[in-house]
């Protein structure tokens, strides 16, 4: 179980995932709608944010992190081409992508820190 959670806090649009089927075949909690993050046209920055579950520290600096610093890195992507994940200088709990080098599709970042567990995003690029 991480003990951070993470979401993306720039660059996208959280859209309804509505699946016509009845019943429906995505959604394992009813009465939550789940969603996922649309990319902005014109490709901007998309950030990614974490914050840790114990004292609720929002892009905690690394200073604060006690040596345990975040990891990003591609799980999924529709190109071959790879896209930096770049993090602002002292500060590895954000993750910033360029929007406009991602290709339409499936694209899943990963986030992780030792001893702390992982947890990924998707984000989708529309056609």
């Amino acid at each position: 179980m991480p003990d951070f959670q993470i979401k993306v806090t720039a660059g996208t649009t959280k859209t309804a995932w509505v699946d016509a089927a009845s019943p429906p075949r995505i959604n394992p909690v009813p009465g939550i709608q789940p969603h996922y993050d649309r990319v902005n046209g014109g490709g901007p920055t998309i950030r990614i944010s974490a914050t840790l579950n114990a004292g609720g520290a929002f892009e905690p600096l690394d200073g604060a992190l006690g040596g345990r610093l975040f990891k990003w890195s591609w799980v999924e992507r529709a190109t071959a081409a790879v896209v930096p994940i770049v993090n602002p200088v002292g500060q590895t709990s954000v993750a910033n992508i360029n929007g406009g080098q991602l290709t339409k599709g499936h694209h899943l970042v990963l986030a992780w820190r030792e001893g702390g567990g992982s947890m990924a995003i998707p984000i989708l690029v529309p056609p």
